[in-house]
């Protein structure tokens, strides 16, 4: 996940209206098209060729870093829709979202709120434990957009799926902090239109790199 901090230490011509630059890149107006940099900024901004979206199967392989289980960390035991204690080491999600800054999203309508506090929202990137490859918020904070368009998984087991070529729907996963207990699973997936934006919607860019065997 891509903190504020490194889009605007790289990216200068990118701005959030987030106050605070350590939380997830969330509320660029992150739609597919602008994460994907087909008609938008972010990916026109870097070198041809050097970052990228995840597809779908990347992101699951990065996720549950050689686990099986609903979380990168184990098996999640749900006691609410917003209660689920295997969550709070590792996701912001909406059971432990709350925050005290201006910007957060008021949830006086909801009923998880709860210490006097009266607003929630994403919180600094990195501040939740890591899964076995040492990616941070893999699960909760921002919901994450993939490359590809969303479609049934197939019946059997496959490798490295590349996606559909075509579509209406692109993939969203990891959940947010705005999102229950059942969406901030290693197999969870959203799917939403390409030209959708929402505050916790954010991106996750992958690097592509060539060597040579010794």
């Amino acid at each position: 996940m891509h903190s504020m901090h490194a889009w605007m230490t790289s990216l200068p011509a990118v701005r959030s209206h987030k106050s605070a630059n350590v939380r997830p890149c969330s509320n660029l107006g992150c739609l597919w098209r602008f994460a994907r940099g087909k008609t938008g900024i972010v990916l026109r901004l870097i070198p041809a060729g050097t970052y990228r979206l995840l597809t779908e199967a990347e992101w699951e392989y990065a996720c549950r870093a050689g686990t099986q289980t609903a979380l990168y960390s184990g098996a999640m035991d749900m006691r609410g829709a917003s209660d689920a204690n295997a969550l709070d080491p590792i996701a912001w999600y909406r059971g432990n979202s709350m925050v005290d800054y201006d910007s957060g999203y008021d949830l006086k309508e909801w009923p998880e709120a709860r210490d006097g506090h009266w607003k929630a929202g994403t919180h600094p990137a990195g501040g939740k434990r890591a899964n076995g490859f040492g990616l941070c918020d893999m699960i909760g904070n921002v919901l994450e957009w993939c490359r590809d368009w969303h479609a049934p998984y197939l019946g059997g087991p496959v490798t490295d799926a590349p996606g559909p070529a075509s579509g209406n729907l692109r993939v969203l996963r990891g959940g947010g902090w705005v999102n229950f207990a059942r969406y901030c699973r290693s197999a969870a997936r959203l799917r939403v239109p390409p030209a959708e934006r929402n505050f916790d919607f954010g991106l996750r860019l992958a690097r592509t790199v060539s060597f040579s065997p010794q």
